[in-house]
């Protein structure tokens, strides 16, 4: 991992920076043991990636996730009518000149 990426990451997850690349190398090893390799482009850094989060115990919320606990919902669809919804439970659509 770059340094300053390295760094970076340390500081965004809490954790100092020989954990971090620690288990990035340690994740770089288990991806190759899958029979992955740089060449695989995307499939492999983030496979590295999400496999170094996992071994420093850094928790991932889905995108599911997240729309669910802003919106109440996990398409953008629904999303879109919860923000109407509360758009109209506001009073905003009926509010003129206001």
């Amino acid at each position: 991992m770059p340094d300053q990426t390295l760094k970076s990451f340390a500081k965004r997850v809490g954790k100092s920076i020989e954990e971090v690349e620690d288990a990035w190398l340690k994740a770089k090893e288990i991806a190759k043991d899958e029979k992955l390799n740089p060449k695989d482009g995307e499939k492999y850094w983030s496979f590295v990636m999400g496999m170094t989060k996992k071994l420093l115990g850094v928790k991932q919320e889905s995108i599911a996730e997240a729309k669910r606990l802003v919106f109440g919902s996990t398409t953008v669809g629904e999303a879109l009518h919860a923000v109407k919804r509360k758009m109209e439970e506001s009073d905003m659509f009926t509010r003129k000149g206001k």
